[in-house]
């Protein structure tokens, strides 16, 4: 790879991952009881980003979530949805799960 095309923070061509986001109707300390992520995000471990935020006017809890580091595009991103090790797909499936 191009060494001129590695950003700053460390991802190639600034292909960082979008957040992804699910609203539930819990109040955060149902959501994030004592730090530790829910079940089904917490078997991502280290390789997502979350945030949780309170919902609007009320109404339970923003999940907010990301793969960490760069992601892969093109050919590489295809093939790895195919073998079902797209990391972004597995995030997706977790939210859902939540």
């Amino acid at each position: 790879m191009d060494p001129r095309r590695i950003h700053s923070d460390g991802s190639a061509d600034g292909k960082t991952d979008r957040w992804r986001a699910v609203t539930v109707n819990r109040p955060p300390e149902e959501v994030s009881s004592d730090g530790q992520l829910p079940e089904p995000l917490a078997e991502l471990g280290d390789r997502i980003e979350v945030q949780f935020r309170p919902a609007p006017a009320d109404r339970g809890t923003e999940i907010h979530a990301r793969v960490r580091g760069p992601v892969s595009t093109g050919l590489t991103r295809t093939a790895a949805r195919i073998a079902g090790n797209d990391p972004r797909q597995q995030l997706r499936d977790a939210l859902r799960k939540f």
